[in-house]
């Protein structure tokens, strides 16, 4: 069964927060060369550099449908 791309976006939407990043003219292309050059997306690529820069420092935080 093939799953619906609004249950798909749903799915995202509940499980994934977006972060927007801009960066000069050119830089988004050697930023994509380099990542597939290491074999990763673009996203695996950066996510793999924030995640080791901050390391264990993942303090809890209470989102937004926790408040409610």
């Amino acid at each position: 069964m093939a799953t619906s791309k609004k249950a798909v976006q749903r799915y995202k939407q509940k499980a994934y927060d977006q972060i927007q990043l801009r960066v000069k003219k050119g830089d988004r292309y050697r930023i994509a060369k380099y990542a597939e050059e290491h074999g990763l997306s673009v996203n695996a690529f950066l996510c793999e550099l924030i995640y080791r820069e901050i390391g264990d420092y993942m303090p809890p935080v209470e989102t937004e449908d926790e408040q409610e």
